[in-house]
């Protein structure tokens, strides 16, 4: 039997440094906590718990393997359309929940081809033709339209988006490339999640949509891009073969890209009258409010860079 190949170095120093970064957050947010005890430093302290567990997860992930990635990202889809399912508890026949638990699974196996055709179109054109057929025999004829855009909806967002994760890890000359795509991109998003979140509450000012997302503001969309960008082109040497203004222009795409998928799904939780997609991981709310940034990130990322590296 021969051995497992040995992880590149770069997952590793990487990855060696955000665990640093989170050591760094745990011990300043129990110093706050001893500073101002109450809810708001009970809520940071419970993030930062679950952000251990989604570090050490994706980790152990990367780590692994693109196969173990690819399996993974699969299982996250799944779970995360059955989330996205439950912002409308309507009943629909179990007929067409296995057609979309099928879709989900087939959308992992596409992506292993070289051939991206079948990856690309599968589900925004082939499903919607699956489903549109469906539905006109199972919907009611007042909910047609409705239920169709909700289910091609949720397939796109919480499966298409999601499979250009592991497709990702197959753009690089080795596997070892593609592996340190991906870091960057998670990366990338992560934080341009958590800065949007503390530049937000730091300067406060003008509401950045205020009917889909009270919380959201201008300082916080700003900070978080120009945080992004800088992290971006820091990162690009280490992890990818991006020039510097690739990079940086990388840094933009996500920060702009990350907060549109978090307004997308806040306006669909406002739309069915919750706060949270769920309760799966706490502090954050459910894996749609933690994932929302990456299902419109990752398609921008990866064919943009594809499109740089020429492959």
């Amino acid at each position: 039997m021969s051995p497992l190949p040995s992880p590149d170095p770069r997952l590793l120093g990487t990855l060696a440094g955000v665990f640093g970064l989170l050591v760094v957050a745990t011990l300043a947010a129990a110093r706050y906590a001893r500073w101002r005890p109450g809810a708001s430093a009970d809520e940071v302290r419970l993030r930062i718990r679950t952000w251990w567990g989604i570090v050490l997860a994706m980790g152990a992930v990367l780590l692994m393997g693109v196969t173990a990635l690819t399996v993974f990202f699969a299982l996250v889809s799944l779970l995360a359309w059955s989330e996205f399912l439950a912002l409308w508890p309507v009943t629909r026949p179990p007929a067409l929940r296995f057609i979309c638990a099928a879709a989900v699974l087939l959308q992992y196996v596409w992506l292993l081809l070289p051939e991206p055709l079948l990856f690309l179109l599968f589900i925004p054109v082939g499903m919607l033709v699956v489903l549109a057929l469906v539905q006109a025999f199972l919907a009611p004829s007042g909910m047609y339209l409705a239920s169709l855009a909700h289910l091609q909806w949720g397939l796109l967002v919480t499966t298409f988006g999601l499979s250009h994760v592991p497709r990702l890890a197959l753009r690089g000359a080795t596997p070892g490339d593609g592996l340190c795509l991906v870091l960057y991109l998670v990366l990338l998003t992560g934080f341009n999640d958590v800065a949007q979140f503390l530049w937000g509450r730091s300067l406060s000012g003008p509401r950045l949509a205020p009917r889909l997302s009270p919380r959201k503001t201008w300082s916080g969309l700003l900070g978080g891009v120009a945080t992004t960008l800088v992290l971006a082109w820091s990162l690009a040497p280490c992890l990818t073969p991006l020039s510097p203004a690739q990079a940086a222009g990388t840094g933009l795409l996500i920060g702009l890209g990350g907060a549109l998928g978090d307004l997308a799904m806040s306006a669909v939780k406002r739309r069915a009258g919750v706060g949270a997609s769920g309760h799966a991981l706490p502090g954050h709310g459910g894996l749609l409010d933690r994932l929302d940034s990456l299902t419109f990130t990752a398609p921008l990322f990866m064919h943009t860079v594809t499109w740089w590296m020429g492959t």
